[in-house]
Order: C-alpha cells, then sequence, then structure tokens
C-alpha cells in the first residue's frame, strides 16, 4: 500500500500537465466593466493596463477606458470557451482591483463576452 500526497511544500511550484496541442485553442475574451465613478481615470487606466500586461502578458492584452467603462481584450489559449473566460475574468478583475486601489474595485459589476467560435487552432 502506497500513501499518495496531493500537497505543496511552501515556495514549491507545480507545473500543470501538458495539454495536446489538438485540444487548445485560442479565444479572444472581452470583458467590460459598468461605469466608475473617479476623478483620476486616466491614471488608473495606465495602472491598469500594466497589470494586465504583467498577469498575462502571453495573451496580448488591449486595455481601453470608455465612458468610464474599463474594458479588456484577451487572446487565450484554452480548451473551452468556459476555461478562457475563467481566465479572462482572473486577469480583468486583478488588473482592475490594481487600478482602483485603494478604492473597492470588488463592487464594480463587468461583463465577460468569448467569442464563440475560435479563432484559430493553436499548433
Amino acid at each position: 500500500m502506497a500513501l499518495v500526497r496531493n500537497e505543496l511544500t511552501w515556495g514549491a511550484t507545480r507545473q500543470a500537465l501538458p495539454v495536446p496541442a489538438r485540444d487548445v485553442r485560442e479565444w479572444t475574451v472581452e470583458v467590460e466593466s459598468e461605469p466608475v465613478d473617479g476623478l483620476l481615470l486616466g491614471l488608473a487606466l495606465s495602472r491598469f493596463a500594466h497589470d494586465a500586461a504583467q498577469r498575462a502578458p502571453e495573451a496580448a492584452p488591449e486595455a481601453t477606458l470608455e465612458s468610464g467603462r474599463f474594458g479588456l481584450t484577451l487572446t487565450i489559449v484554452a480548451r473551452s470557451a468556459d476555461e478562457a473566460a475563467r481566465e479572462g475574468e482572473r486577469v480583468f478583475a486583478g488588473a482592475l482591483e490594481t487600478a482602483l486601489w485603494p478604492h473597492s474595485a470588488a463592487k464594480t459589476q463587468y461583463q465577460v463576452c468569448v467569442a464563440s467560435e475560435p479563432i484559430s487552432t493553436a499548433a
């Protein structure tokens, strides 16, 4: 009998199992917030864009701010639209929190949209 533990040691990293290339695709993910009130939204946009680029440089994030709405367009490589949406939401929420700190970004609502068809099949 063997005992198998599924726990991480402090400071250890774990690589995800490689996913066969035929199972992943590129998805366009667009996330947009509801209008946000604030005097320094221009400064918040630069923090938002910088943080998104740090969180997902491989996704080539494009940040926008129009009519007080923060927007982010990403190219996510994932197995499904749901997985791509979750990753896009993770990047957006983290970048928005950084941009609006110390104000509460948690109260800001946003919408996640994923292209209904994948852009292309990853090689």
